[in-house]
């Protein structure tokens, strides 16, 4: 039975952070402006990238693949442990 009430709360977790994520790509101003940088570079990380030989590229594309998926998993698991806290704490002072 915890198993399903866990299940359903990670759920709901992973829900919530796609939400936010949708949201403030859409509304944090400072996001979009990043977001817009990285457009401009986009085009001249690829010309570099490309002039580099088959190992280097290799290399370069595995190191970012492996720091995005870290990043994304270590953000998941640090806004999981807020909302776990965040409940803990409602609990505390009887809200809850």
């Amino acid at each position: 039975m915890i198993d399903l009430y866990s299940k359903a709360i990670n759920n709901l977790i992973h829900d919530v952070v796609d939400e936010k994520l949708k949201l403030s790509n859409e509304n944090n101003k400072e996001i979009v402006e990043q977001k817009n940088l990285m457009e401009e570079y986009d085009h001249e990380f690829k010309d570099l990238f490309d002039r580099l030989d088959e190992k280097d590229r290799s290399i370069i594309d595995n190191y970012l693949s492996l720091n995005n998926f870290l990043n994304s998993v270590m953000f998941c698991d640090m806004y999981r442990e807020g909302i776990y806290d965040g409940i803990l704490l409602l609990k505390h002072f009887k809200v809850i």
